[in-house]
């Protein structure tokens, strides 16, 4: 069974979203709730959106800026493809500071 597949049997309530002045409605998942109660527990402040996709996007970041290769990310996370896993990736400044030019060795 997919992950997709498995995240659609879930039980899901719709919640109200107000992104960028716009008022939308947003999935909302039992599992994301109960991950939100135990970071406050824990003292996490919370910046943005917490969900465990939100997660999963973070791991994959992390793995791929630590040198991973994408395509041990896609074996992960569970992807047919690693067009999907390059939508989990995310560049970061951090990163693109850290590449050095190839002339710079001449």
């Amino acid at each position: 069974m997919s992950h997709r597949d498995t995240v659609h049997q879930r039980e899901v309530k719709l919640a109200p979203l107000v992104r960028n002045g716009e008022r939308r409605i947003a999935l909302q998942f039992p599992y994301d709730t109960e991950l939100i109660a135990i970071a406050k527990q824990l003292g996490v402040v919370i910046q943005r959106s917490l969900t465990l996709h939100s997660l999963r996007h973070s791991f994959a970041t992390h793995l791929l800026e630590h040198g991973t290769d994408i395509r041990y990310i896609q074996e992960l996370l569970g992807h047919a493809s690693t067009r999907t896993t390059e939508i989990h990736t995310h560049v970061t400044p951090r990163t693109l500071g850290r590449i050095t030019s190839p002339l710079d060795n001449l």
